[in-house]
């Protein structure tokens, strides 16, 4: 745990040097920060042993059982069909199961920056975000589910561009690597649905009606995903960690009040803060039917780690300078004192810790 907050650490100082008008231009700041949490999280997740992180070890068994692409076709009942051809890709060229996690954590960080770094109007806030909320601490557990989450990522950047062939594109390739990434599809008819204050309190009602509705939703999701029927009922994942998701749905909620909250007042109307919106709304609504099925809390995923994009594009639109910067600070601080009660209370529920390094 002492590693992880003193990179949380080095990193909040990184983020406050971004802002402070001390010896250093603003732009070598954000270089420097930059550069520090791209190599620290690509290092302490790629480096990680091959039993931290709840799935890692099935990936591994996985990586020891083929040689190269000539074996793409083990295990296709199991695992999607571009993640198969990645790890056997990977296979293909190195023996050690720890090529498999440190390209897995390069791919899974590199992409995600990427699209933080184009989209975010404070790049180096979103990456706290990302880092303080636990998702990157989750992409050590479920390695193949957030390289769908980082292609998902960009697919949405372009869905964001009105670029919608390379949209359904990177959505279907997110979907070979994790079938529930298809769910991100849903975005495309939602954003041909009129976005004004008007309409917008329909779309809470209808969404929260929809998560009250759970049960045909859970049968749906059974039917379209059936290979993750399991965690519907597996008390390890759902019982243990109700409290977590209870948690869990109340940081979205909160975070989507101040999305909700911002575009209703300052809205520009532009299709970026549409999507924007509906990621915030589906990843709350989602969460919120997740108490009554754990595999939602999962799906969800795709849509709240969006939230490291929209909350800081919703905190710039805001007028007064000095409103912005206290409820920026009381976003981060919310989101570092979230970090800390997991590490401190509930450590298990990172499903990295005890963390070692390289064994």
């Amino acid at each position: 745990m002492g590693i992880f907050l003193c990179l949380s650490g080095i990193l909040s100082f990184l983020g406050v040097l971004v802002i402070s008008k001390k010896k250093i231009s603003q732009q070598t700041a954000l270089k420097i920060f930059t550069c520090a949490a791209f190599i620290g999280l690509v290092i302490f997740s790629g480096c990680r042993a091959l039993d931290v992180g709840n799935d890692t070890p099935m990936y591994v068994r996985y990586f020891n059982r083929v040689d190269g692409l000539h074996d793409i076709s083990k295990y296709q009942n199991r695992f999607e069909f571009l993640f198969r051809v990645f790890v056997c890709a990977i296979a293909q060229f190195f023996d050690s199961p720890h090529a498999l996690l440190f390209i897995s954590s390069l791919v899974i960080i590199f992409i995600s920056f990427r699209v933080i770094y184009k989209n975010s109007v404070t790049p180096w806030y979103s990456v706290l975000m990302y880092l303080f909320l636990m998702f990157y601490y989750n992409s050590m557990c479920l390695m193949r589910q957030y390289i769908a989450v980082a292609l998902c990522m960009v697919a949405l950047s372009y869905l964001a561009e009105h670029k919608w062939i390379k949209f359904i594109i990177f959505v279907v390739a997110a979907g070979l690597f994790h079938t529930s990434a298809l769910v991100v599809l849903i975005m495309l008819p939602l954003m041909s649905l009129p976005f004004n204050k008007g309409k917008k309190w329909w779309y809470v009602v209808g969404a929260v009606g929809a998560a009250l509705c759970i049960d045909k939703l859970i049968g749906f999701l059974v039917r379209l995903f059936p290979r993750y029927a399991h965690y519907l009922n597996s008390e390890d994942y759902y019982l243990q960690n109700q409290i977590g998701t209870v948690i869990k749905i109340i940081v979205w909620a909160l975070l989507f009040f101040v999305v909700d909250y911002v575009y209703d007042r300052y809205s520009d109307g532009t299709y970026g803060e549409k999507l924007e919106y509906f990621a915030a709304l589906l990843g709350f609504s989602i969460s919120l039917a997740s108490l009554q099925g754990a595999i939602l809390s999962r799906i969800s995923t795709y849509f709240v780690i969006m939230f490291c994009i929209s909350i800081p594009n919703a905190l710039d639109k805001l007028p007064v300078r000095k409103t912005k910067y206290q409820l920026a600070t009381l976003i981060m601080a919310g989101c570092f004192a979230y970090n800390m009660l997991i590490f401190v209370f509930r450590p298990y529920w990172s499903g990295v810790l005890p963390y070692t390094f390289w064994k």
